[in-house]
């Protein structure tokens, strides 16, 4: 379907969008770290610019690009997909979770971020758009500061989301534009981020807990519908 090969990191950028006005934090301007510059990171970033956010660190597992006024994304990805390098280095990689930004965003490997590291996080929220981006430990003492967590479970469904609606498509014979596969997109993911914030407001816990919550709740109203279990 048309929007399928950026739909992982696009969906990271609208949750960050839509949680972003639901909580007052900035947006336009707002500056960005992103690890892991690969198909999630790199889109992510780009779609990030789009919304009018500031990237200003990326890395990859060699190091990481730091521009305090912002880095250009798209001469950044032309760059990479040309040569799998940055263009240059300025700090190792670890020192991008250090860097003073509004959002960090781990688009990278498992277990990036752990105890020791998310002390040093400056960032007013971090997303894991990396399955397993932190580790139960970091989360546990970012939530602790105050940090808004992004679970992998809220970000990670831009790739499902856009498979589903690619099946819709396949099933009806009915192909739809680019823009009406992304407003489509938008709205799913605007209702999941509703969904779960709401969840989450309700038993005073943070998003993993309300996104599991709800999850579980909708396995046992289908189990219940189904009536194949006691």
């Amino acid at each position: 379907t048309a929007g399928r090969d950026d739909a992982a990191g696009y969906g990271v950028a609208l949750v960050l969008w839509e949680l972003a006005r639901r909580r007052g934090l900035p947006l336009a301007g707002a500056r960005v770290a992103v690890q892991g510059f690969g198909q999630v990171g790199g889109a992510f970033a780009l779609h990030a610019e789009r919304l009018g956010l500031k990237v200003v660190a990326v890395s990859t597992g060699r190091g990481a690009m730091y521009q305090e006024e912002g880095l250009p994304v798209r001469e950044l990805l032309a760059h990479y997909e040309a040569t799998g390098e940055l263009p240059r280095y300025d700090l190792p990689p670890e020192e991008l979770f250090a860097l003073p930004v509004d959002y960090l965003v781990l688009a990278a490997l498992e277990a990036a971020l752990d105890g020791e590291r998310a002390a040093g996080v400056r960032a007013r929220a971090v997303l894991e758009a990396a399955n397993f981006g932190l580790t139960p430990e970091a989360e546990a003492y970012l939530l602790g500061k105050g940090v808004l967590v992004v679970p992998d479970l809220l970000t990670g469904g831009g790739g499902l989301i856009a498979s589903y609606l690619e099946w819709v498509q396949d099933l009806n014979m009915f192909f739809w534009s680019e823009e009406e596969v992304r407003q489509s997109f938008a709205r799913s993911v605007a209702k999941a981020v509703a969904e779960v914030s709401a969840k989450a407001e309700a038993l005073s816990a943070d998003l993993r807990t309300g996104a599991l919550a709800l999850a579980l709740e909708r396995l046992n109203e289908a189990t219940r519908l189904r009536g194949v279990y006691p």
